[in-house]
């Protein structure tokens, strides 16, 4: 099996791999998004991502201004927002994997963890973790 995982990852550093272009484009699209409504603007409130809802609504409502929310809680609020986004993101991808190469896991596998390790590993890197730790240190620092 680890033999297939470093085949795997090897596959995923080449540029022209489906899986690797749909997350250098999730990358792209989430540090652009968030570094700049995060980064630059204290006063965003994030709002969970809904399903359910059309994308044009998604988008209108996504952020909001708030007055009466206590630094801490706009803090924490959006560190739970991108927590969310990037542990899905993570499932999906980690899924698509183990279907794209006929790989057959449970659930609680310790190998099924290895592969979300490789790619947690491929998706938090440069800009993504920047943003990441900014967020976490400057809750904490509160």
């Amino acid at each position: 099996f680890h033999d297939k995982l470093l085949f795997i990852k090897r596959q995923l550093g080449v540029e022209s791999h489906p899986l690797a272009q749909i997350i250098a484009h999730f990358k792209q699209l989430y540090s652009c998004q968030y570094y700049f409504l995060l980064m630059k603007n204290k006063k965003v409130y994030l709002r969970n991502f809904n399903m359910d809802e059309r994308k044009k609504e998604q988008d209108e409502h996504m952020i909001y201004d708030t007055r009466s929310q206590t630094q801490k809680s706009i803090h924490e609020n959006n560190v739970n927002v991108i927590k969310q986004e990037l542990k899905a993101f993570i499932t999906c991808i980690v899924d698509q994997i183990l279907r794209f190469y006929h790989i057959k896991l449970g659930p609680f596998d310790i190998k099924r963890e290895l592969v979300v390790n490789m790619v947690t590993n491929l998706i938090l890197s440069d800009e993504i973790y920047v943003i990441v730790y900014s967020l976490f240190s400057e809750m904490l620092d509160e």
